[in-house]
């Protein structure tokens, strides 16, 4: 197989991959918190729910970022052992 055509093999996997199908078991991809957009004029509240958002984001990303990389490890391992047997099916003629 060409690098090439592998890695072309390989794009199509990691996109087909993680488009929903690969992730199903995964929690979603959590959407960052708004921020206050000048924080010389945020107030204390502001900055103390800012805290409180970007702490329960940062946990909800980090769960989701677990999974993800069980799911590409998942899919580069079937990719591998896919390449493998092919290369050696093709050795074999």
């Amino acid at each position: 197989m060409t690098k090439t055509l592998r890695t072309a093999a390989l794009a199509a996997l990691l996109v087909g991959g993680m488009s929903g199908a690969a992730l199903a078991e995964c929690p979603a991809m959590p959407k960052a918190p708004a921020m206050p957009a000048d924080g010389t004029k945020a107030t204390g509240k502001e900055m103390e729910a800012a805290v409180k958002e970007i702490e329960t984001y940062q946990d909800a990303f980090a769960k989701f970022n677990e999974c993800a990389i069980k799911e590409f490890n998942g899919t580069m391992e079937t990719f591998n052992k896919t390449i493998a047997d092919y290369q050696a099916k093709n050795k074999k003629k």
